[in-house]
């Protein structure tokens, strides 16, 4: 695994087990934390979201794993930015675990 940002390609298509095996190289290989991981993800999704809608309201549904976590950090970062940013989590507080679980107790601080 090559742990360097590519840009300019297209986007390739992973099933969820592919993706947290991605996520599980970059980790381990990469020196990453998976909380740097999660707020990267979504700084460069925020970004996406402003690029494509402009200024908007935006619900963001997030369940209690690290996509749900990624969710919460999207939220945060476009609510600290100006949008109307609400969340609707899919579970129960107490069914977050590991980085989801600090994204979760950061948004409701």
């Amino acid at each position: 695994m090559r742990c360097q940002e590519k840009t300019g390609r297209s986007m390739k298509v992973v099933t969820a087990a592919e993706m947290r095996e991605i996520d599980r190289k970059t980790i381990a290989e990469c020196g990453i934390s998976g909380i740097v991981l999660m707020e990267r993800a979504g700084l460069a999704v925020t970004g996406r979201i402003k690029e494509l809608f402009g200024r908007k309201n935006v619900i963001v549904v997030s369940g209690k794993g690290n996509n749900g976590g990624d969710g919460l950090v999207i939220a945060r970062n476009l609510h600290n930015e100006g949008w109307e940013a609400g969340v609707v989590i899919t579970s129960k507080p107490g069914d977050f675990k590991g980085d989801a679980l600090s994204q979760y107790k950061t948004a409701v601080a």
